[in-house]
C-alpha cells in the first residue's frame, strides 16, 4: 500500500446481500475505502460473482457458508453466513489471496495481513469449539507471516464490554511474532 496516504478499511455485516449492497455502495461513495470486510452475505457458492458484478472496481476474495447445505441437497431454513473481502483494485499489484473459508478470510495487501472474520453467534451448536478452532486457525496465520503488521475485522458476535478478557486474550494471540 501506498505511504503517501493512509488506507481506509470498513467492517460491514450485510444481512443478507440483497439487503446490504446498497449500504455497501454508499460507503464506497462515502468513504472511498481500499478494503472492505463484509459478513452474511448469505450467498450460494453460484452467486458470488454476484460480488463482481455489483462492484466491478474491487477484486473479491471470500466464501459462502452455505456450500456444505448446497452439497446436502434441498435447502431447508433460512440462508447464512458467508465472508467476502474486497480489495480495491487500485492495489491489485499489491494484493495476494492467502486463505478463504466459510468463516473467515485472509489477503495480503502489501505489508498487511487483512483479516476478515464471522465468529459464530450465541446460540449456535458447539460455539466455544468453533470459536477456538478459528483463533487456533489465526494464529497460525499470523505465525506464518511474522514480518507483516495484522489487521483483522469483522462480527466478533460478542458485547465487547462484557468480553474484555477475551479481547486481551485474542489480542496476546495476534500480537505473538
Amino acid at each position: 500500500m501506498s505511504t503517501s496516504r493512509h488506507s481506509v478499511v470498513v467492517s460491514y455485516n450485510m444481512r443478507s446481500f440483497n439487503l446490504g449492497r446498497h449500504v455497501v455502495r454508499d460507503l464506497i461513495n462515502a468513504d472511498l475505502p481500499d478494503v472492505l470486510l463484509l459478513q452474511e452475505h448469505w450467498l450460494m457458492p453460484a452467486n458470488l460473482s454476484r460480488f463482481d458484478e455489483e462492484f466491478p472496481q474491487f477484486s473479491c476474495f471470500g466464501w459462502s457458508a452455505m456450500s456444505s447445505a448446497v452439497e446436502r441437497g434441498v435447502l431447508r431454513g433460512r440462508p447464512f453466513g458467508g465472508v467476502m473481502t474486497l480489495v480495491s483494485k487500485r492495489l491489485h499489484n499489491f494484493t495476494k489471496i492467502v486463505c478463504a473459508t466459510d468463516r473467515y478470510v485472509i489477503v495480503i495487501v502489501g505489508n498487511s495481513l487483512i483479516i476478515n472474520v464471522y465468529f459464530p453467534c450465541v446460540g449456535t451448536a458447539d460455539r466455544l469449539l468453533v470459536c477456538e478452532e478459528i483463533i487456533d486457525n489465526l494464529t497460525l496465520w499470523v505465525q506464518r507471516y511474522p514480518s507483516h503488521s495484522v489487521l483483522i475485522g469483522g462480527d466478533f458476535n460478542t458485547d465487547l464490554d462484557k468480553a474484555i478478557a477475551q479481547l486481551h486474550i485474542c489480542y496476546a494471540v495476534f500480537s505473538l511474532r
